[in-house]
């Protein structure tokens, strides 16, 4: 996805949020609890230039002003919303790469664009901690003559916080079982479990080990085992 058409998409969120936070015209507040246009402009101009990103205020004169809890729910939102556009930013810039060094595209290395890092957050948005579940599953077949096939379902629970935008802890190694096998012999792990990544906004599930899958011929009673090596890397954001 092109930066700019990101862009687009997060400024429209912007406009709707401004649409619809207009719900507070039957209470009474002062003026202290409001936030003005100035603020508002300023903070959030703010927030998105610490993910790299531009925002323009191209007509507020026609801003109701919000309280200052709502506007603190408001940055919460827009911080998902730019971290979420940021990643995927980035995974087609390394989709980008990665087709090159297969040949796969001819592009010249200085058109490839540089991955935006997420910056430390300096505002304090509305922090909201809640339970997420988190699951996966893999499936592996037989590699050789006979039929066999085992999927691997792997599950956990993780504590998400919606205000930073990030995961503060995670259930590991979590629950790991299999269905649908046919021919399966036995499932040796090496390692398996769940953990957070250095930025805190993504959690892998990681596994390893083996496989094995046993057949009898029933056309000569010969007992066949396959041994084959597995692998399960897959992220999960929020």
């Amino acid at each position: 996805m092109k930066k700019k058409s990101l862009l687009l998409v997060l400024t429209v969120v912007i406009m709707l949020c401004l649409g619809n936070v207009q719900a507070f015209g039957a209470e009474e507040v002062t003026k202290s609890e409001l936030i003005g246009v100035e603020e508002y402009s300023q903070t959030m101009t703010q927030l998105y230039e610490k993910y790299g990103w531009k925002l323009e205020i191209v007509d507020a004169s026609n801003y109701k002003p919000v309280t200052r809890d709502a506007f603190k729910s408001i940055l919460s939102e827009t911080k998902k919303d730019l971290i979420k556009a940021t990643i995927r930013y980035n995974e087609n810039v390394d989709k980008l790469l990665k087709l090159k060094e297969q040949n796969k595209i001819n592009i010249d290395e200085s058109n490839i664009p540089n991955k935006i890092s997420i910056q430390a957050e300096s505002i304090t948005p509305l922090s909201m901690q809640i339970s997420k579940p988190l699951s996966g599953q893999a499936n592996f077949s037989n590699t050789s003559s006979f039929i066999g096939n085992v999927l691997i379902h792997y599950s956990t629970m993780s504590v998400y916080d919606g205000g930073n935008g990030e995961f503060i802890s995670v259930d590991s190694p979590g629950s790991w079982y299999y269905t649908d096998a046919i021919n399966l012999d036995n499932i040796a792990y090496d390692t398996k479990g769940w953990v957070i990544s250095g930025n805190r906004l993504l959690v892998y599930a990681n596994a390893s080990g083996t496989i094995t899958f046993a057949f009898t011929d029933p056309k000569t009673g010969i007992v066949i085992k396959t041994q084959q090596p597995f692998q399960i890397v897959e992220s999960f954001t929020s």
